[in-house]
């Protein structure tokens, strides 16, 4: 500290030997750092304090509440057209009756149809680190192709609407001929980046990059398909860390 400076103080963002934690602010506000920046959080009230824990007594969370393995099924999900090619047709339907979406090209690739999923990401702190988080989609009635797929992330709001569909980031982007084997999207990149934001849900859609002439056709299990093992999911192992130096 130079001479001109004054002393610590609780609510600077910047934890001293004096101090447990400082969050930045001098008051509580329930992430388990105090107005007097001490530890003040409780593994096991079922409360996520998340300057100092990951999870508390949700299903996955250590018993420290240090960190956590999560198995997370769509909030939402709804196949629809072409948002936002533009081809037109930018209207999401629900098309899940079966069980499935379809995503699939016309011979014109005008038609392009396109399938999103939203997941709840209130686990997501500023404190948190993202370990591994894998995106697991099921296609189902693949014909023509290949083609390429692309998964695009963005900030959702829990119920698919078209007008969330800013995309935030490409995830990746597989070909896929046939089979049925799931396809599988690393997401930690994109969650980890969103973790300081704190949105309360993200969104992921898919789509077919349009090829002229050309047919392809691919159902993707949704979260009513009535076999519960090849519904999309999304498995995130966090923890948290509070003051940077690993967990």
């Amino acid at each position: 500290m130079s001479p001109d400076a004054g002393p610590p103080v609780c609510g600077d963002g910047i934890t001293t030997a004096n101090e447990d934690c400082d969050d930045g602010n001098p008051t509580d506000d329930g992430n388990g750092c105090s107005a007097t920046c001490l530890r003040n959080s409780v593994c096991g009230n079922q409360r996520v304090e998340w300057y100092f824990e990951a999870c508390d007594g949700s299903p996955g969370c250590t018993a420290n509440c240090a960190s956590a393995t999560l198995a997370l099924t769509p909030v939402s999900d709804r196949g629809g057209g072409d948002f936002d090619g533009n081809g037109t047709y930018d209207a999401l339907n629900n098309e899940t009756s079966t069980g499935e979406a379809i995503a699939w090209t016309g011979p014109s690739g005008m038609e392009e149809r396109r399938i999103a999923w939203e997941f709840d990401s209130v686990f997501l702190s500023p404190k948190l680190v993202v370990q591994s988080a894998q995106l697991s989609l099921f296609p189902n009635n693949i014909s023509g192709g290949p083609q390429t797929l692309e998964l695009h992330a963005y900030r959702a709001n829990g119920a698919v609407e078209l007008a969330d569909m800013t995309v935030s980031g490409l995830i990746a982007s597989p070909i896929v001929s046939s089979g049925t084997a799931p396809l599988a999207f690393d997401a930690r990149t994109f969650l980890q980046d969103q973790a300081a934001i704190r949105p309360p849900f993200v969104g992921f859609m898919l789509r077919l990059r349009t090829r002229p002439a050309s047919f392809f056709n691919l159902g993707i299990t949704m979260s009513n398909n009535t076999n519960t093992a090849i519904r999309p999911r999304l498995d995130v192992l966090v923890c948290v860390d509070p003051e940077g130096n690993g967990c």
